[in-house]
Protein backbone atom coordinates (compact mmCIF):
# COMPACT_ATOMS: atom_id res chain seq x y z
CA UNK A 1 0.00 0.00 0.00
CA UNK A 2 1.11 3.57 -0.67
CA UNK A 3 1.44 6.00 2.22
CA UNK A 4 -0.98 8.93 2.20
CA UNK A 5 0.83 12.29 2.67
CA UNK A 6 0.37 13.54 6.25
CA UNK A 7 -1.60 16.71 5.49
CA UNK A 8 -4.11 14.86 3.29
CA UNK A 9 -4.32 12.03 5.81
CA UNK A 10 -5.10 14.55 8.57
CA UNK A 11 -7.92 16.10 6.49
CA UNK A 12 -9.41 12.68 5.64
CA UNK A 13 -9.26 11.43 9.24
CA UNK A 14 -10.86 14.63 10.53
CA UNK A 15 -13.67 14.36 7.97
CA UNK A 16 -14.38 10.75 8.97
CA UNK A 17 -14.23 11.73 12.66
CA UNK A 18 -16.89 14.41 12.04
CA UNK A 19 -19.11 11.85 10.28
CA UNK A 20 -18.75 9.38 13.16
CA UNK A 21 -19.34 12.10 15.75
CA UNK A 22 -22.54 13.20 13.99
CA UNK A 23 -23.92 9.66 14.23
CA UNK A 24 -24.31 9.35 10.47
CA UNK A 25 -23.39 6.22 8.52
CA UNK A 26 -19.98 6.24 6.83
CA UNK A 27 -21.48 4.26 3.92
CA UNK A 28 -23.78 7.22 3.23
CA UNK A 29 -20.83 9.58 2.77
CA UNK A 30 -18.41 7.18 1.05
CA UNK A 31 -19.42 8.12 -2.54
CA UNK A 32 -18.81 11.81 -1.80
CA UNK A 33 -15.47 11.11 -0.10
CA UNK A 34 -14.34 8.78 -2.90
CA UNK A 35 -15.05 11.36 -5.61
CA UNK A 36 -12.50 13.76 -4.09
CA UNK A 37 -9.72 11.19 -3.55
CA UNK A 38 -6.87 9.86 -5.70
CA UNK A 39 -5.59 6.27 -5.56
CA UNK A 40 -3.79 6.80 -2.23
CA UNK A 41 -6.88 8.36 -0.68
CA UNK A 42 -9.08 5.51 -1.92
CA UNK A 43 -6.77 2.96 -0.28
CA UNK A 44 -6.92 4.91 2.98
CA UNK A 45 -10.72 5.00 2.77
CA UNK A 46 -10.81 1.26 2.09
CA UNK A 47 -8.69 0.63 5.18
CA UNK A 48 -10.97 2.83 7.31
CA UNK A 49 -14.08 1.19 5.89
CA UNK A 50 -12.74 -2.27 6.77
CA UNK A 51 -12.63 -1.21 10.41
CA UNK A 52 -15.49 1.24 10.80
CA UNK A 53 -18.17 -0.33 8.61
CA UNK A 54 -17.44 -4.01 8.94
CA UNK A 55 -16.29 -3.54 12.53
CA UNK A 56 -13.49 -6.08 12.31
CA UNK A 57 -9.89 -4.80 12.28
CA UNK A 58 -8.68 -8.25 11.13
CA UNK A 59 -9.90 -7.38 7.63
CA UNK A 60 -6.78 -5.18 7.32
CA UNK A 61 -3.56 -6.12 9.08
CA UNK A 62 -2.05 -3.66 11.62
CA UNK A 63 1.07 -3.28 9.46
CA UNK A 64 -1.05 -2.35 6.42
CA UNK A 65 -3.07 0.13 8.44
CA UNK A 66 0.09 1.78 9.77
CA UNK A 67 1.48 1.93 6.25
CA UNK A 68 -1.51 3.60 4.64
CA UNK A 69 -2.88 5.72 7.52
CA UNK A 70 0.19 6.46 9.60
CA UNK A 71 2.25 5.02 12.42
CA UNK A 72 0.15 3.73 15.32
CA UNK A 73 -3.17 3.76 13.43
CA UNK A 74 -4.06 0.15 14.18
CA UNK A 75 -3.42 0.25 17.94
CA UNK A 76 -5.11 3.63 18.42
CA UNK A 77 -8.24 2.75 16.44
CA UNK A 78 -8.51 -0.64 18.14
CA UNK A 79 -8.34 1.03 21.57
CA UNK A 80 -10.87 3.67 20.50
CA UNK A 81 -13.28 0.99 19.29
CA UNK A 82 -13.00 -0.93 22.56
CA UNK A 83 -13.80 2.19 24.60
CA UNK A 84 -16.54 3.47 22.30
CA UNK A 85 -14.51 6.62 21.53
CA UNK A 86 -14.03 6.11 17.82
CA UNK A 87 -14.40 9.79 16.87
CA UNK A 88 -11.81 10.77 19.49
CA UNK A 89 -9.44 8.09 18.18
CA UNK A 90 -9.78 9.38 14.62
CA UNK A 91 -9.18 12.95 15.82
CA UNK A 92 -6.04 11.80 17.65
CA UNK A 93 -4.78 10.20 14.45
CA UNK A 94 -5.54 13.39 12.53
CA UNK A 95 -3.56 15.37 15.11
CA UNK A 96 -0.62 12.98 14.77
CA UNK A 97 -0.62 13.41 11.00
CA UNK A 98 -0.77 17.21 11.30
CA UNK A 99 2.17 17.11 13.72
CA UNK A 100 4.08 14.92 11.30
CA UNK A 101 3.45 17.45 8.53
CA UNK A 102 4.67 20.30 10.78
CA UNK A 103 7.84 18.33 11.49
CA UNK A 104 8.50 17.65 7.81
CA UNK A 105 8.11 21.32 6.98
CA UNK A 106 10.43 22.34 9.82
CA UNK A 107 13.15 20.08 8.40
CA UNK A 108 12.68 20.48 4.64
CA UNK A 109 11.80 24.16 4.27
CA UNK A 110 15.29 25.47 5.22
CA UNK A 111 16.88 23.15 2.63
CA UNK A 112 15.00 24.55 -0.39
CA UNK A 113 16.68 27.94 -1.06
CA UNK A 114 20.26 26.64 -1.41
CA UNK A 115 19.73 24.26 -4.38
CA UNK A 116 17.54 26.84 -6.13
CA UNK A 117 20.31 29.47 -5.87
CA UNK A 118 22.92 26.93 -7.00
CA UNK A 119 20.80 25.97 -10.03
CA UNK A 120 20.49 29.64 -10.97
CA UNK A 121 24.24 30.11 -10.61
CA UNK A 122 24.89 26.98 -12.68
CA UNK A 123 23.07 28.64 -15.56
CA UNK A 124 25.48 31.60 -15.59
CA UNK A 125 28.64 31.57 -17.71
CA UNK A 126 32.23 31.50 -16.52
CA UNK A 127 33.40 30.65 -12.99
CA UNK A 128 29.86 30.84 -11.59
CA UNK A 129 28.86 27.81 -13.63
CA UNK A 130 31.89 25.72 -12.68
CA UNK A 131 31.68 26.39 -8.92
CA UNK A 132 27.91 25.87 -8.70
CA UNK A 133 28.12 22.73 -10.82
CA UNK A 134 30.86 21.33 -8.59
CA UNK A 135 28.85 21.93 -5.42
CA UNK A 136 25.71 20.41 -6.98
CA UNK A 137 27.55 17.31 -8.22
CA UNK A 138 29.23 16.73 -4.84
CA UNK A 139 25.90 17.16 -3.02
CA UNK A 140 24.10 14.84 -5.44
CA UNK A 141 26.82 12.21 -5.07
CA UNK A 142 26.59 12.31 -1.27
CA UNK A 143 22.79 12.04 -1.39
CA UNK A 144 22.88 9.05 -3.74
CA UNK A 145 25.48 7.32 -1.56
CA UNK A 146 23.35 7.84 1.56
CA UNK A 147 20.22 6.59 -0.21
CA UNK A 148 22.06 3.48 -1.38
CA UNK A 149 23.43 2.80 2.10
CA UNK A 150 19.96 3.26 3.60
CA UNK A 151 18.27 0.89 1.17
CA UNK A 152 21.03 -1.71 1.05
CA UNK A 153 20.44 -4.94 2.96
CA UNK A 154 24.13 -5.77 3.24
CA UNK A 155 25.62 -5.92 6.73
CA UNK A 156 28.56 -3.64 5.96
CA UNK A 157 26.34 -1.00 4.33
CA UNK A 158 23.92 -1.10 7.28
CA UNK A 159 26.79 -0.74 9.76
CA UNK A 160 28.26 2.18 7.83
CA UNK A 161 24.89 3.93 7.55
CA UNK A 162 24.18 3.51 11.29
CA UNK A 163 27.66 4.88 12.02
CA UNK A 164 27.01 7.94 9.87
CA UNK A 165 23.60 8.37 11.47
CA UNK A 166 25.13 8.14 14.96
CA UNK A 167 27.66 10.81 13.98
CA UNK A 168 24.87 13.04 12.68
CA UNK A 169 22.87 12.51 15.90
CA UNK A 170 25.94 13.61 17.88
CA UNK A 171 26.81 16.64 15.74
CA UNK A 172 23.34 17.94 14.87
CA UNK A 173 20.85 16.45 17.39
CA UNK A 174 18.29 19.20 16.78
CA UNK A 175 17.89 18.21 13.12
CA UNK A 176 18.46 14.44 13.36
CA UNK A 177 17.62 13.04 16.79
CA UNK A 178 14.89 15.48 17.82
CA UNK A 179 12.53 14.69 14.89
CA UNK A 180 12.53 11.00 15.88
CA UNK A 181 12.03 11.90 19.54
CA UNK A 182 9.14 14.19 18.68
CA UNK A 183 7.37 11.54 16.59
CA UNK A 184 7.84 8.90 19.27
CA UNK A 185 6.67 11.16 22.11
CA UNK A 186 3.62 12.33 20.13
CA UNK A 187 2.73 8.70 19.46
CA UNK A 188 3.14 7.63 23.09
CA UNK A 189 1.15 10.66 24.26
CA UNK A 190 -1.69 9.73 21.91
CA UNK A 191 -1.52 6.09 23.06
CA UNK A 192 -1.84 7.03 26.73
CA UNK A 193 -4.65 9.47 25.97
CA UNK A 194 -6.53 6.85 23.91
CA UNK A 195 -5.89 4.05 26.38
CA UNK A 196 -3.96 1.99 23.83
CA UNK A 197 -1.24 -0.45 24.97
CA UNK A 198 2.13 1.31 24.76
CA UNK A 199 3.77 -1.96 23.65
CA UNK A 200 1.64 -1.99 20.49
CA UNK A 201 2.58 1.62 19.75
CA UNK A 202 6.28 0.87 20.33
CA UNK A 203 5.93 -2.01 17.88
CA UNK A 204 4.48 0.41 15.30
CA UNK A 205 7.31 2.88 15.94
CA UNK A 206 9.95 0.17 15.55
CA UNK A 207 8.61 -0.43 12.02
CA UNK A 208 7.68 3.06 10.88
CA UNK A 209 10.18 5.62 12.21
CA UNK A 210 12.28 6.87 9.26
CA UNK A 211 15.60 6.69 11.13
CA UNK A 212 17.23 3.25 11.31
CA UNK A 213 19.01 4.22 14.53
CA UNK A 214 15.71 5.38 16.03
CA UNK A 215 14.07 2.05 15.15
CA UNK A 216 16.91 0.20 16.89
CA UNK A 217 16.50 2.35 20.00
CA UNK A 218 12.76 1.73 20.06
CA UNK A 219 13.53 -2.00 19.86
CA UNK A 220 15.68 -1.64 22.98
CA UNK A 221 12.84 0.26 24.69
CA UNK A 222 10.43 -2.55 23.79
CA UNK A 223 12.72 -5.16 25.32
CA UNK A 224 12.99 -3.21 28.56
CA UNK A 225 9.21 -2.71 28.78
CA UNK A 226 8.67 -6.43 28.22
CA UNK A 227 11.24 -7.13 30.95
CA UNK A 228 9.04 -5.21 33.40
CA UNK A 229 10.58 -1.75 33.32
CA UNK A 230 8.27 1.23 33.51
CA UNK A 231 7.83 3.21 30.30
CA UNK A 232 9.69 6.28 31.57
CA UNK A 233 12.60 4.23 32.91
CA UNK A 234 12.78 2.23 29.67
CA UNK A 235 12.87 5.44 27.62
CA UNK A 236 15.76 6.81 29.67
CA UNK A 237 17.77 3.58 29.67
CA UNK A 238 17.44 3.25 25.89
CA UNK A 239 18.74 6.77 25.32
CA UNK A 240 15.55 8.71 24.59
CA UNK A 241 15.55 10.85 27.75
CA UNK A 242 17.97 12.92 29.79
CA UNK A 243 17.87 12.42 33.56
CA UNK A 244 16.06 15.73 34.15
CA UNK A 245 13.44 14.75 31.54
CA UNK A 246 12.93 11.44 33.29
CA UNK A 247 12.31 13.25 36.58
CA UNK A 248 9.84 15.54 34.85
CA UNK A 249 7.94 12.59 33.36
CA UNK A 250 7.95 10.63 36.63
CA UNK A 251 6.38 13.61 38.37
CA UNK A 252 3.77 13.81 35.61
CA UNK A 253 3.13 10.08 35.98
CA UNK A 254 2.31 10.60 39.66
CA UNK A 255 -0.23 13.29 38.73
CA UNK A 256 -1.76 11.37 35.76
CA UNK A 257 -0.52 13.97 33.26
CA UNK A 258 2.14 11.86 31.53
CA UNK A 259 0.52 12.22 28.10
CA UNK A 260 0.57 16.03 28.43
CA UNK A 261 4.25 16.11 29.40
CA UNK A 262 5.20 13.78 26.56
CA UNK A 263 3.31 16.07 24.18
CA UNK A 264 5.12 19.11 25.61
CA UNK A 265 8.51 17.42 25.21
CA UNK A 266 7.65 16.68 21.59
CA UNK A 267 6.60 20.29 21.00
CA UNK A 268 9.88 21.48 22.54
CA UNK A 269 11.79 19.18 20.18
CA UNK A 270 9.81 20.58 17.24
CA UNK A 271 10.60 24.17 18.30
CA UNK A 272 14.28 23.25 18.66
CA UNK A 273 14.20 21.68 15.21
CA UNK A 274 12.71 24.86 13.74
CA UNK A 275 15.40 27.02 15.35
CA UNK A 276 18.14 24.74 14.06
CA UNK A 277 16.48 24.74 10.62
CA UNK A 278 16.63 28.52 10.48
CA UNK A 279 20.31 28.37 11.40
CA UNK A 280 20.92 25.75 8.72
CA UNK A 281 19.15 27.93 6.16
CA UNK A 282 21.57 30.78 6.96
CA UNK A 283 24.57 28.47 6.62
CA UNK A 284 23.31 27.06 3.32
CA UNK A 285 22.67 30.57 2.06
CA UNK A 286 26.26 31.51 2.86
CA UNK A 287 27.66 28.68 0.70
CA UNK A 288 26.24 29.95 -2.64
CA UNK A 289 27.09 33.53 -1.68
CA UNK A 290 30.65 32.47 -0.92
CA UNK A 291 30.74 30.77 -4.31
CA UNK A 292 29.58 34.00 -5.95
CA UNK A 293 32.26 36.04 -4.15
CA UNK A 294 34.93 33.53 -5.15
CA UNK A 295 33.73 33.62 -8.75
CA UNK A 296 33.83 37.43 -8.75
CA UNK A 297 37.33 37.39 -7.32
CA UNK A 298 38.49 34.93 -9.99
CA UNK A 299 36.86 37.04 -12.69
CA UNK A 300 38.61 40.15 -11.38
CA UNK A 301 41.97 38.35 -11.36
CA UNK A 302 41.44 37.18 -14.92
CA UNK A 303 40.48 40.70 -16.03
CA UNK A 304 43.51 42.25 -14.34
CA UNK A 305 45.83 39.67 -15.87
CA UNK A 306 44.26 40.24 -19.28
CA UNK A 307 44.93 43.97 -18.95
Amino acid sequence: MSRLPPRRAAVLLQQVAQIVRSGASLEQFLPTLERTRDQQGLRALAALRAILVQGREEQVSPAELDEVLGMGSAALLEAALRQGRLADGLSLLARLEQQRDDLRRAILRPLLPAPIVLLLLAGLPGPFHAIAEGILLCSLGCMLLLLWLRRSTGRMAATLYCGLESLAWSLTPSLTQNPSRARLFWLLSAAIEAGAPTEDLLESASRALPSRLARQRVGVTQEKVRAGRGLVTALEESGWLESWERQRLELAQDTATLHRQLHLLAQEDLADCRRAGRGLAIVLAIIPNAAVLLALALTLVVMLNAG
